[in-house]
């Protein structure tokens, strides 16, 4: 978008999301449930990449004072299965992974504000045994001295420039993308392979900017309110996993939350969330499991009026925008 078109935008944004235009425009075109998802947290004042705190409470505070209703993502998946009416502009909020910054910087936020908020968790990263990979592609493009790179991933040679903080970023989701297309059980090569490349070793354990929240912190949290829910054991995209591996990433990361946890919910996250990384066999796994209902990654409001059936396994979710104007745009009609 260019600077004007973006000056409009800052200017037009406000103005449709007020109260009044907002109210008429809802009454008129009818109103999309919102659904948030968050991945990192960063201190106020610090040059760590995530939202802050402070972004987050101005963004509950907008909610908040234009008469939005925080629902849980279980209100909503209930609400289409069985046609109960939601509050007035239901908005609902998740996280995904289950890092260390969740619980300590973004929790405390949504328990002030009383907000319902769904953690989607990686078991294995809780349980100390692993770390995601599309994490590990970050920390390896984020600390190589290279200034360039030679990859071939999936068939395709190419080199990513890595001399500025812009490149290093778009060389990590490129990289990341790449891998997204091979089959689950060829990952650890392909991470190997960027480690030579790259001359940085990956560490057995997470980096401190990589720590997990605990068990014992889940379990804090759980008490105050939150709902936490399986997001599989090792982060691996299920529709590049022969289906046993498949069936056991579901298996094992629901168990693992059912045995720490008092009541995590029946709903599933797909890993990288995209319409490629689930299909049917995904959804029948998880109807045959008895999961009510699984999110995605791809963009958009809920539509109640798709009603139940395989559509509340495949449920929308807008990542939260990095600026307000954006995030005014996607919250209100």
């Amino acid at each position: 978008m260019n600077n004007a078109s973006q000056l409009i935008k800052q200017f037009l944004v406000p103005f449709l999301a007020s109260r009044h235009v907002s109210a008429l425009a809802t009454r008129l075109f009818g109103y999309g449930i919102p659904v948030f998802m968050l991945h990192r947290l960063a201190p106020d004042g610090s040059s760590a990449h995530g939202h802050t705190p402070t972004y987050l409470r101005q963004c509950l505070q907008f909610l908040q004072d234009r008469g939005h209703t925080f629902v849980s993502l279980e209100d909503i998946i209930s609400a289409l299965d069985n046609g109960a009416p939601l509050p007035e502009k239901p908005v609902a909020f998740t996280m995904d992974d289950g890092f260390n910054d969740q619980a300590t910087l973004a929790a405390p936020v949504f328990i002030e504000y009383e907000c319902p908020v769904t953690i989607f968790l990686i078991s294995g990263l809780l349980d100390g045994d692993l770390w995601p990979w599309d994490d590990k592609v970050a920390f390896l493009i984020n600390n190589t001295d290279a200034e360039a790179v030679e990859i071939s991933i999936s068939g395709e040679n190419q080199t990513l420039r890595l001399d500025n903080a812009l490149n290093r970023s778009d060389a990590i989701r490129h990289i990341q993308n790449r891998m997204k297309m091979i089959d689950g059980k060829n990952i650890p090569d392909a991470l190997r392979l960027l480690s030579d490349t790259v001359q940085v070793s990956i560490p057995e354990t997470p980096p401190a900017s990589y720590q997990p929240m605990t068990w014992d912190m889940a379990r804090d949290l759980e008490k105050k309110g939150v709902c936490f829910a399986p997001h599989t054991v090792s982060h691996r995209i299920l529709s590049k996993l022969s289906t046993e591996d498949a069936e056991t990433e579901i298996d094992n990361s629901w168990q693992r939350l059912r045995d720490e946890l008092s009541s995590p919910a029946p709903i599933f996250c797909y890993p990288t969330g995209r319409v490629a990384d689930f299909g049917e066999r995904e959804i029948d796994l998880l109807k045959n499991r008895g999961f009510i209902g699984a999110v995605s990654t791809v963009p958009s409001h809920i539509n109640m009026k798709e009603g139940s059936g395989n559509y509340r396994y495949s449920l929308p979710r807008f990542g939260l925008p990095d600026t307000f104007c954006d995030f005014m745009q996607y919250s209100t009609w």
